[in-house]
């Protein structure tokens, strides 16, 4: 089973989002974790072999989270700040996930645009450090290995 961590700033809401879709869910709030340090995080999702869902853009950089040493770390832009929107966005991620496509642990890694009203996106590793580096855009990047 696949399990995932909601970062702090991830409503608790998405928590049900998660287990609907059939993967265990934690949250940085019930393991009292709220305002810890990122890295600490990190590391506990890499103990926990959890994906983090989060939407601190510190998580996307890849220099200082490379993807080949999580299991996943999706980071949700919202077009705007808003509770309807990130659960918006982390339903969307469930609706796009193969069901029984590949394996998070089969070892390569891919990423993945969710914006609010577009459609998913396949980028490469420049094109994500563009786009996360554009700040016009609202677009959020979704880093996973499969």
């Amino acid at each position: 089973m696949h399990a995932v961590k909601l970062d702090e700033n991830v409503p608790v809401e998405a928590a049900e989002l998660v287990r609907a879709a059939g993967w265990n869910c934690g949250t940085v709030h019930d393991e009292r974790l709220a305002s810890a340090e990122d890295a600490q995080i990190a590391a506990v999702c890499q103990a926990e072999a959890r994906v983090l869902f989060t939407l601190d853009l510190d998580f996307a950089d890849i220099r200082a989270y490379p993807p080949k040493e999580y299991v996943g770390i999706v980071v949700f832009r919202p077009a705007e700040p808003s509770r309807r929107q990130v659960l918006d966005l982390v339903t969307r991620f469930f609706r796009s996930w193969p069901r029984s496509g590949p394996s998070i642990s089969s070892g390569l890694w891919s990423r993945r645009v969710f914006a609010s009203g577009a459609q998913t996106n396949q980028l490469s590793n420049s094109a994500c450090t563009r786009r996360r580096a554009d700040a016009k855009t609202n677009a959020p990047l979704v880093m996973r290995r499969r």
